[in-house]
Order: structure tokens, then sequence, then C-alpha cells
């Protein structure tokens, strides 16, 4: 179901794309496919705004912090000899 609050449009390369996820919208950001310069509306808003309105710095900063928290380093055994 979209709500609200859950989803948004983004402009990108002139068009309208969405509606995304909250979720997929942090993504692009910390990925880099978009910047808090990109224009962004919520679903049912009409009035638009940049990322950075709907998704302050810190928040894009900790949610890569969470996700560099679950990365996982495996180290082999060493061999014997």
């Amino acid at each position: 179901m979209i709500t609200e609050s859950n989803y948004y449009y983004l402009i990108i390369d002139e068009k309208a794309e969405g509606p995304l996820k909250k979720e997929v919208v942090s993504t692009m950001l910390m990925n880099k496919q978009i910047s808090h310069d990109t224009f962004c509306c919520p679903v049912g808003d009409s009035q638009w705004g940049t990322v950075r309105e709907y998704f302050p710095p810190d928040a894009s900063d900790s949610m890569s912090s969470i996700a560099s928290m679950h990365t996982v380093k495996l180290q082999l055994p060493a061999r014997s000899k």
C-alpha cells in the first residue's frame, strides 16, 4: 500500500520518476545516483522541494553507518603446516 509519507517522486533527467519507496530514495542518495539538490515531492503533496528537505544529510549518514555495521569481513583460517 502506498502511504503518503513512505513514497516520493523525484525529478531525474528532467522527468518525474516514482513513486519510489523512502528506502529506495535513501539508497539512491547513498550511492550518489541522486544528490541532496535533486527535486523531491512526497506522494499526495503538491509542494516540491529538494531531497535535502526530506532526507537531511544526517539521515543518509546514519543509513550509511547502519549499512557499514552490517558489513561482514570473512577471514579464512590459517593453513596448518
